[in-house]
């Protein structure tokens, strides 16, 4: 007990909130630690944490103000050495990007995540993850990395990772996933990007609006249709950038879903059951043929057919 208040009261003396470190590092900070105690102890941002898995030292630790939280949870001794010695304290050692637009530091580990929105284009790469039932719990992108388990070099030192890690270098914090998760970037949700001509993605049109396009009709029901506009992160206006997308009916974002709903909800006289998108690409030959792929949940399947 005695040995353990020690380490606990010389690291206070220090008074840096920032510290992160493991190992044999805990000496440079601790004259009093030992060697023994390095499966044991870390620091992370000034502050000491038990992380041995024996009952009985924890015990200890717990008595005399040390935090054993870390120790109680699924994590490996060797992961979380992993975590405080070597990944973590990559946040002070480099500058960490502030902004989507800031490059990547080399040396910082894990791929770097880019919220699945209008800005970041093709290059958004998201991190999902999901309870037993596949519902999604929790999701991260913008400021985080994602560190597969797996094995990683630092300095010339070789770590593994046995469980998955979300990392935010800028405060030093991590996520273990607890393996329902799932790395979803454009790779993933394309079958090809080789001569791809559009590719929509209902969250981008959450970011733009539409506009009547005069002397456009619904052919069938003689209803307006809208082109979409971006939206210019620049100047904060709205932009046709030849996006090819028009709508017609009432077609709206579902934010918790992440997905377009067909739903005409405010147009309950129209004839356009659902509403519906046309697709536009100016400039290409599909005499050819095309591939069309499509990802949707479909609550009520109907069809009509066509009369000759």
């Amino acid at each position: 007990m005695t040995k353990y208040l020690e380490y606990k009261e010389e690291l206070d003396t220090l008074l840096n909130d920032r510290l992160t470190c493991a190992e044999e590092d805990l000496k440079r900070y601790i004259p009093s630690f030992e060697e023994i105690d390095e499966d044991n102890f870390v620091v992370w941002n000034g502050k000491l944490y038990f992380i041995g898995k024996n009952e009985y030292e924890r015990n200890i630790a717990k008595s005399v103000g040390i935090d054993v939280s870390l120790s109680e949870g699924n994590i490996s001794v060797e992961d979380m050495k992993a975590l405080f010695g070597s990944i973590l304290p990559l946040g002070d050692e480099l500058e960490v990007p502030k902004s989507d637009e800031d490059i990547t530091p080399e040396g910082l580990l894990g791929t770097r995540l880019y919220d699945k929105v209008q800005s970041n284009g093709e290059r958004w790469d998201i991190v999902i993850e999901y309870d037993e039932n596949i519902n999604e719990i929790s999701r991260y992108g913008t400021g985080y990395y994602y560190l597969a388990p797996g094995k990683y070099i630092i300095k010339e030192k070789e770590i593994t990772l046995s469980n998955g890690f979300i990392i935010d270098y800028a405060t030093k914090n991590f996520i273990s996933l607890s393996g329902r998760h799932q790395e979803w970037n454009i790779d993933k949700v394309v079958s090809t990007r080789e001569g791809l001509i559009l590719n929509l993605d209902p969250i981008n049109l959450a970011e733009g609006e539409w506009k009547i396009v005069e002397n456009k009709k619904d052919e069938v029901n003689n209803e307006d249709m809208y082109e979409f506009y971006e939206k210019d992160f620049n100047t904060n206006n709205y932009k046709n950038s030849g996006t090819g997308v028009f709508k017609a009916g009432d077609i709206e974002y579902d934010d918790v879903n992440k997905s377009l709903k067909f739903n005409m909800k405010n147009n309950e006289n129209s004839n356009i059951k659902g509403g519906y998108l046309e697709l536009n690409k100016e400039d290409y030959d599909f005499s050819d043929g095309f591939t069309f792929e499509l990802y949707v949940t479909l609550d009520r399947t109907s069809y009509r057919k066509r009369r000759s």
